[in-house]
């Protein structure tokens, strides 16, 4: 999303963590649109399936085939700025920056209901076992939503005791919510429960194979589970999926 960067970004290097690093390995890639502004991503069945939104460019719900980066369908959205996006085991959920809403659609791309809430939507994710929402508004909060989308609790994403801001796009994956962070090349395993910080992966090299600035907003954002092992990774206007295998160091 277009947001104005702070001056100060968060600095990973020569700090001493609580948490537990996790190394990667690039396994494949897969051809990334490069025009598309990516906002929310997500794995269902043979399909990715991306959210975007820019400005004076409005929004769209992509379908793509997992195989080959193949985009194979979309909707334009051009009333919202298009945030996260999440599925829920029958229904993919997208959110709106600052509009307040939330749109469901079929894994056809076909609209069938609308939510509303308060305040900015930034990143969604789905904790099955639990059915409920995680959501992020760019603050050290993940809110959590029930299926009709009413907020049943918070908690605070903290690091070494220290709140972590910015949280933007969501995945949950082995029993953690991942986090992307605005600006940052790092994502962040967060536990649901406490908010506490346990694990984090970092990518500062696959978002200096696309871009060598950090500055453009062209930065890291797109976490997607494959499987136990293997995530889903991609940026703003990247050109390449990256396939990564994680593991504890």
């Amino acid at each position: 999303m277009i947001k104005k960067a702070f001056s100060t970004i968060f600095i990973l290097a020569a700090i001493s963590f609580a948490a537990t690093p996790l190394s990667f390995e690039v396994i494949g890639t897969l051809p990334h649109n490069p025009q598309s502004f990516t906002q929310g991503l997500i794995i269902v069945g043979d399909h990715i399936y991306k959210s975007t939104g820019s400005v004076g460019r409005g929004s769209k719900v992509i379908q793509i085939d997992k195989r080959t980066g193949q985009e194979l369908r979309f909707v334009a959205v051009p009333e919202i700025f298009g945030e996260g996006l999440a599925f829920d085991g029958s229904m993919l959920w997208q959110l709106s920056w600052k509009e307040q809403r939330a749109f469901v659609w079929t894994l056809g791309l076909e609209r069938v209901a609308e939510f509303s809430y308060v305040g900015e939507g930034w990143g969604l994710t789905f904790l099955s076992r639990r059915r409920l929402f995680a959501m992020t508004n760019g603050s050290s909060q993940v809110i959590f939503r029930d299926q009709n989308f009413n907020e049943t609790h918070r908690i605070t994403a903290t690091l070494n005791g220290a709140p972590v801001d910015k949280l933007n796009e969501l995945e949950y994956w082995n029993g953690r919510i991942w986090a992307n962070r605005w600006y940052s090349d790092t994502i962040f395993g967060i536990n649901p429960e406490s908010g506490i910080i346990e694990h984090f992966i970092d990518l500062t090299e696959l978002r200096r194979r696309e871009n060598p600035s950090i500055r453009d907003g062209n930065v890291l954002n797109g976490i997607a589970e494959i499987d136990s092992n293997t995530l889903l990774i991609s940026g703003k206007r990247w050109r390449n999926f990256y396939i990564i295998s994680a593991r504890a160091k």
